[in-house]
């Protein structure tokens, strides 16, 4: 058994503009921190916003992408990437 960090390399070069799709809300900080390092990363992906004034974060359809219902929340795929 080795100590080999490619799976996980292939995992992150896997993921690309194509693949990913950022839910987020312009009042919310951490939103506003993902946004920045994509665009620091030169990533333009697909932005999906999300009214926290409306309670569009605790609907069923966003429930489904993200069980936590917080915001932000990238996609990569149709699948959730969970916060660090």
């Amino acid at each position: 058994m080795s100590n080999d960090p490619q799976p996980i390399q292939h995992e992150i070069d896997a993921m690309s503009p194509d693949t990913l799709k950022l839910y987020h809300s312009t009042a919310s900080p951490n939103s506003r921190r993902v946004r920045i390092f994509l665009t620091e990363k030169g990533l333009m992906v697909p932005l999906v916003a999300i009214d926290l004034g409306k309670g569009e974060q605790h609907s069923a359809a966003y429930r489904a992408i993200n069980p936590r219902r917080v915001v932000r929340t990238l996609v990569s795929d149709d699948v959730f990437i969970p916060a660090l």
